[in-house]
């Protein structure tokens, strides 16, 4: 349980950030904990059973409740009496895994006062899709209640001086109504329809990104290994001549073709020296467990195979079914090149980064025995001719 204000990149408690964490990574973890410190917003998070563990300035300011005050206690000590059925609303829409978008609604101030809120609910999920929290983000609209509600008053003294105008209006309103009516069910079709897919593709690519999250939270010092050998291996496939569809395929199979590392403990991935033979025991261990996490999970595109194969050689030399040449699908063949150039020209917790003119030299001193011929040709072009780079790889 955490005050948001009070995260830091190399001491926080809820970070598996170690001294020697990159750069990058404390720099990302210090924005994040910069605009929520700042925000005008109460942001709060709170386990499934209501207890609040996190709880930044702005909801200090809004609620008059320190962080103290609050962390490990009910969510219920904000809301009246009379809207507790409410709470009990938004969670059975949370554990549904859905979303409760700008509720109107009142909360309860330290001080007794009671204020208008707008608030979002939204579910917070573990790896395997388990919804395991709620986060809140509410801003006070006490004030804006109160001019509408002068608004109305207002509105309603100049409707009875103008009844004659006001009946003109509900005619015109009905009129138009009646109109809407015609076409309600095709718009309401054809907007359902956006949405759906609309959501679909934005839940899809946020778990996915969650998970990457996850994975470089775990094994912070190799921060953006996930995504840079996703972004190469569709850039290779780009310039094999795949469509847009396997692309983007091969680039979620690069995000997640690590996931598996939350079982190696992270003494392990850490570790400034060479590891032992049963160290490294383990962490081949990795690859299993990212199949077995990801083989259940629907995809529009082969994502557990690739994963599973990508420390797979073309002699059999590899692991963890020493499969050899077309045993190993295309998908494999690319994601293990993009893996092996990624990790040998940037930085590891055991030695500074090598450099792209190492990792480029190993994938042609291995080409057509260890890594696919055409991936190979395909990936140095991509360099020598196109200009691609990694971010933050050595030169």
């Amino acid at each position: 349980m955490v005050k948001l204000s009070h995260m830091k990149p190399p001491s926080s408690s809820s970070l598996p950030v170690g001294p020697t964490a990159s750069a990058v990574g404390q720099e990302a973890i210090a924005r994040l904990a910069a605009v929520v410190a700042s925000s005008d917003f109460a942001i709060i998070f709170e386990e499934i059973q209501g207890v609040i563990t996190a709880w930044n300035p702005g909801a200090e300011i809004i609620f008059g409740y320190t962080a103290q005050e609050v962390i490990g206690k009910s969510s219920e000590l904000l809301l009246p009496p009379e809207r507790l059925q409410e709470g009990s609303f938004i969670l059975n829409k949370i554990l549904n895994g859905e979303r409760v978008r700008y509720l109107e609604t009142i909360r309860v101030r330290k001080d007794g006062r009671h204020i208008s809120v707008s608030t979002t609910a939204s579910p917070i999920f573990d790896p395997n899709g388990k919804v395991i929290g709620v986060s809140n983000i509410a801003w006070d609209i006490t004030s804006q209640i109160t001019t509408q509600q002068a608004l109305v008053i207002a509105n309603q003294e100049l409707a009875f001086q103008n009844e004659e105008k006001a009946k003109r209006a509900a005619e015109l309103v009905i009129a138009n109504q009646e109109l809407a009516f015609q076409n309600e069910e095709k718009a309401k079709r054809a907007v359902q329809l956006v949405i759906l897919n609309v959501k679909l593709q934005e839940s899809l690519m946020q778990t996915i990104e969650l998970a990457r999250q996850l994975v470089e939270l775990r094994d912070p010092y190799t921060a953006g290994h996930e995504q840079h050998v996703g972004d190469l291996a569709r850039a290779i496939a780009e310039q094999l001549g795949f469509d847009m569809h396997r692309q983007q395929g091969l680039m979620i199979a690069g995000y997640l073709h690590d996931i598996g590392k939350i079982i190696v403990p992270i003494e392990i991935l850490s570790k400034p020296g060479p590891i032992s033979p049963e160290e490294y025991s383990l962490v081949k261990n990795h690859v299993q467990a990212g199949y077995k996490l990801l083989e259940e999970v629907v995809f529009p595109w082969p994502i557990a195979r690739p994963v599973w194969e990508h420390h797979e050689r073309l002699d059999g030399s590899g692991y963890p079914n020493h499969l050899k040449g077309d045993q190993i699908s295309i998908e494999g063949r690319i994601l293990s090149v993009a893996d092996v150039v990624e990790a040998i020209s940037s930085h590891r917790p055991y030695r500074p980064a090598l450099g792209i003119d190492r990792a480029l030299a190993e994938i042609v001193r291995g080409r057509g025995v260890l890594y696919d011929e055409a991936v190979v040709d395909a990936c140095l072009k991509l360099f020598r001719e196109r200009g691609y780079k990694i971010a933050n790889a050595g030169a």
